[in-house]
């Protein structure tokens, strides 16, 4: 199992959702250059701050904001 496959399951997300989440990913989502190794550790320190103060948002949250997709 890795990552991904715990988050679904933690969030009793079935195959319906994730795939519903990732097709979204897919269609919003920009070809872009990718990132330097500095730019992602960036990255990580905000989200890591972020965490820290409670600048979250869960998962069910999140759900509910992609059903609003269409």
């Amino acid at each position: 199992m890795d990552l991904a496959d715990g988050f679904w399951e933690q969030n009793n997300w079935d195959e319906q959702y994730e795939n519903r989440f990732l097709n979204e990913h897919y269609r919003t989502s920009s070809k872009s250059d990718p990132m330097t190794n500095d730019e992602f550790n960036k990255m990580i320190d905000k989200s890591e701050a972020d965490f820290k103060n409670g600048r979250v948002t869960e998962a069910k949250e999140l759900l509910k904001i992609v059903e609003t997709w269409k």
